[in-house]
């Protein structure tokens, strides 16, 4: 016979089991909803967030362009604090900062990027960039290494070549010229075939004192810009701190009216007046010798004239004698090569006597320095 009492047990557990089961079920079900409705939650939360950081942006940014520095701080802090992490508005919010010159604050919102993109070219541009406004120049030089040792896509090869020439300009403007030589010379051998960009190089080369490398690279702008007038300058500028006046002169008269006019007269009055030129007569060497020691001897008379009784005058009496002297020789041909070398080299002390006592230097004043320098025959 079977025994009630333990049938009735096993339908007693079996319920128990049954209830215990659906109340897990219960549970878990509760649990689902409760963990997609919390998802959901946030996700909207999010969503607001970033909309909300989106909008602030703005505000920051159209604040940032009108001048309200405090203001587009206040907003630009709101979008970030909304959307941490996020690169453009931390930029824009260290941007206004440095606007605002809180520095230090500016530095921290950079830093704290970096911590979370350590490779990114960009935070470290930016944080160079703030080192140069805070006159820290190991800092600028450290971020720039860095901006620049970091992995460019290939697409972005003209940005990092423009973050070299930033480098090159503040190495410039602190007098660090063979720093910044070292750099213009990496560059030099990857830059495209475009003349603005042959030119920006060319002026930075001119800048560092390498007026040679500068001429090349304006004269390899102009082979595919013949007609820039901007690098005609530039090419006019160079050639004439060379002392190569008849290319100075050449591209100076083919560039804008006003770019360099004091030089082109200079390297006009060079070409037209030197006694030692080449390929030029003995009467045209003898007739530019007495040009250039009658123009000297009537500066330095008038120069005289307002110093009288001044120590300097028997120095000018000295030269105007000399001259005196040399004069007469050319009136009477006697124009060999040991005598206008010896012009060139007494107008040229003429010239510096009357600048020193009277100055400033005219234009015809430099021309005849310059003569005399060119042929080694300046007297300082």
């Amino acid at each position: 016979m079977s025994d009630p009492s333990g049938s009735r047990e096993v339908r007693r557990e079996g319920r128990i089991l049954h209830r215990e089961m659906v109340q897990l079920g219960v549970l878990a079900l509760v649990s689902v909803v409760a963990f997609l409705v919390t998802r959901a939650v946030a996700a909207g939360s999010r969503e607001i967030a970033l909309r909300d950081a989106e909008a602030w942006y703005r505000v920051g940014r159209r604040q940032l362009a009108s001048g309200d520095l405090e203001g587009a701080v206040d907003s630009l802090r709101r979008a970030a604090a909304r959307h941490r992490g996020e690169k453009t508005y931390g930029l824009a919010l260290a941007e206004a900062l440095t606007a605002l010159h809180d520095y230090d604050s500016a530095s921290q919102v950079l830093l704290n990027l970096r911590e979370t993109e350590p490779d990114d070219p960009g935070i470290d541009l930016e944080l160079a960039r703030l080192a140069v406004r805070r006159q820290d120049f190991p800092g600028a030089l450290k971020y720039y290494r860095q901006t620049l040792s970091a992995d460019w896509p290939a697409e972005q090869i003209a940005a990092r070549r423009d973050v070299r020439f930033e480098l090159i300009a503040v190495l410039l403007e602190r007098h660090q010229n063979e720093r910044a030589l070292s750099e213009l010379m990496a560059l030099d051998a990857n830059l495209p075939d475009r003349a603005s960009t042959l030119a920006k190089a060319a002026t930075l080369f001119a800048r560092a004192g390498d007026e040679r490398r500068a001429l090349a690279e304006f004269q390899r702008a102009l082979r595919l810009a013949p007609d820039d007038r901007d690098v005609l300058a530039g090419a006019g500028r160079s050639a004439f701190e060379l002392g190569e006046y008849e290319t100075a002169r050449a591209y100076l008269r083919r560039a804008p009216p006003g770019a360099a006019p004091e030089t082109l007269e200079t390297a006009d009055l060079v070409v037209t007046g030197d006694p030692l030129a080449k390929r030029i007569g003995s009467a045209e060497r003898g007739r530019r010798l007495a040009d250039a020691l009658a123009y000297a001897t009537t500066r330095l008379s008038a120069c005289a004239d307002r110093t009288a009784g001044a120590a300097s005058t028997g120095v000018a009496q000295a030269l105007a004698r000399e001259a005196q002297a040399l004069q007469t020789h050319v009136k009477n041909r006697m124009t060999d090569q040991d005598t206008i070398e010896a012009g060139v080299e007494l107008v040229s002390r003429m010239v510096h006597e009357a600048t020193d006592v009277c100055g400033p230097a005219t234009t015809r004043d430099r021309a005849l320095v310059l003569i005399a320098r060119r042929h080694g025959a300046d007297a300082r």
